[in-house]
């Protein structure tokens, strides 16, 4: 990877030279690399620079996965055998850019034309049915006519995966990351964009939630037992079920060209929930997965969680040469990477230095102690305080870091619409207050419980940010629980790692400008202190 390897049309600044040179070194030595890169650094032209420097997919091997030959498989002893697999493991091409939103993928694919982007099944109408997306397409349950799509190339979501796949660059989220074919996820380089978040996505991708009443409604039983032997031995009673049960509904479904919607629904249910159980069934000795049997809104539900995610990284990591690791901060980046069970001796860290000066972007630390014992109590006095904010910012665009849709319904009770843009789950998505936000001009002011990361409000965008309340995570939550109780530290480098994120939206480049105001503050004080050593100086420096 050299300077020639950056985009072009863009000019590298001072900074972003000096990182590519220590990236270059570090990389021609590790398999693993962790780079720090503080908001301004421009971690995008980072992330490409080091994938212009892989090499292309030769044109065979783009011409027959662009043709959906290297989906060609066949039945081996009851297990999917692809037929073209050694073509693309004997050799590795091209990067994939990990990302976990939709904002950074919009972002990548903005700053730059020659990347191809993959998002999930859900982003993808139909070409079929208008009225269904591709992840409920009718295709999932005909084999037959996902074969009449893919030849005939008429499907968006596929012809979308083949270019991402036989692209030099593509940018992807996760979740479409791992749901694709296994020898097609092979790359030279993998670059975890937000790797600070790392921890939860693969937590997430081997979690399960189990609803009771649906899968007795299907006639099947999962006996749930303290004795971790017995429960293993019940889940696996329960996948050969649902394994014959999904070879049962997929041949009636290629059977018939017309099939009721209850057994669709029946089929997607189990055949879903099969590939949960399997996948956890196989990890089951690389993580002590936790499990319990819980009411929410009166469902039953049975929930699996693995515990550490150390042997389960492997499961992302193996499909590339060399991996990348970018976030603006690691909160002690050696425990995070102890975490991800990845050896001292097979990584190095590059902490890039910010060129911001702090006292355009100071952080102002307020007196309440907010937990959900008082909230309710306390939140007219917290309302008070955002309305002089809201006042003091009254011609200026802002930001409010809500932390949960509870906070954001009872500040949108309190404060009504006016020039704040909620975004509530099952009522919008970020998405669309972030395109009302853009187009306004008026000095509106976002309010979401998920805005840590791929959030750009560079310039007038947003001038205020208001931080509600720490991030902290739920310690009712059977991981949270348990790691806070064994993994020392752990607890206070979550909340940190999300609260540096939530201050870094607004102000963009060093040219740039913002106030953060955290709230709920009357604790921060001690926290900081007892983490100083783990906490970029950049953050530190901001507070006033």
């Amino acid at each position: 990877m050299e300077l020639k390897h950056f985009p072009k049309n863009f000019v590298p600044t001072s900074l972003q030279e000096k990182a590519i040179s220590r990236i270059d070194k570090a990389l021609k030595k590790y398999r693993f690399v962790v780079v720090q890169g503080p908001t301004g650094v421009g971690k995008s032209m980072l992330a490409k620079t080091i994938a212009n420097s892989t090499s292309k997919l030769p044109k065979r091997l783009e011409r027959i996965v662009n043709d959906y030959t290297a989906y060609q498989s066949t039945w081996d002893n009851n297990k999917l055998v692809y037929e073209y697999a050694d073509d693309f493991s004997s050799k590795r091409f091209g990067t994939s850019i990990l990302t976990t939103t939709k904002q950074l993928q919009d972002q990548y694919t903005r700053d730059f034309s020659d990347i191809q982007t993959l998002k999930g099944k859900g982003s993808y109408l139909c070409n079929i049915d208008e009225r269904s997306t591709a992840d409920v397409a009718p295709c999932l349950f005909s084999s037959k006519l996902k074969r009449e799509c893919w030849d005939c190339n008429r499907c968006d979501y596929y012809e979308s995966r083949n270019k991402a796949i036989s692209a030099k660059v593509s940018i992807e989220n996760y979740a479409s990351f791992f749901h694709k074919p296994d020898h097609l996820k092979n790359r030279d380089v993998i670059i975890c964009d937000e790797a600070s978040e790392l921890e939860n996505v693969i937590v997430n991708r081997f979690s399960c939630s189990i609803e009771m009443g649906r899968l007795e409604k299907y006639g099947f039983q999962l006996r749930y037992s303290f004795d971790r032997k017995r429960f293993h031995n019940n889940l696996e009673t329960l996948n050969e079920k649902l394994e014959f049960r999904s070879n049962e509904l997929m041949r009636i479904l290629d059977k018939h060209t017309t099939v009721s919607d209850s057994y669709k629904k029946e089929y997607k249910f189990v055949s879903d929930l099969k590939g949960h159980i399997s996948r956890i069934l196989n990890t089951w000795y690389d993580s002590e997965y936790l499990y319990e049997d819980v009411r929410v809104k009166n469902k039953r539900y049975i929930k699996l969680i693995p515990k550490k995610v150390d042997n389960l990284a492997k499961h992302l990591f193996k499909y590339a040469n060399k991996v990348v690791l970018m976030s603006a901060t690691f909160v002690d980046y050696k425990a995070f990477m102890r975490g991800l069970g990845i050896p001292d001796d097979e990584y190095t860290f590059v902490d890039l230095p910010s060129d911001f000066d702090s006292t355009k972007s100071p952080i102002y630390v307020g007196g309440f102690r907010l937990n959900n014992g008082n909230l309710v109590n306390v939140f007219p006095k917290v309302v008070n305080e955002i309305k002089l904010l809201l006042e003091k910012h009254k011609d200026e665009k802002g930001l409010i870091h809500t932390q949960s849709d509870e906070i954001t319904r009872m500040l949108q009770d309190a404060l009504g619409k006016g020039r704040l843009l909620y975004r509530i789950q099952g009522q919008n998505e970020n998405a669309d207050i972030i395109a009302k936000h853009l187009a306004s001009d008026k000095p509106t002011v976002l309010a979401s419980p998920s805005m840590n990361f791929g959030v750009d409000l560079k310039g007038d965008l947003a001038r205020f940010c208001i931080v509600v309340k720490q991030p902290w995570l739920n310690l009712k939550d059977i991981r949270v629980a348990a790691m806070n109780k064994t993994v020392k530290g752990w607890y206070d480098k979550k909340m940190l790692t999300s609260l540096i994120q939530q201050c870094g939206r607004c102000t963009r480049d060093k040219n740039d400008y913002s106030r953060t105001y955290i709230l709920d503050g009357f604790t921060l004080t001690g926290i900081l202190k007892r983490n100083i050593n783990s906490l970029p100086k950049y953050f530190i420096d901001r507070f006033v």
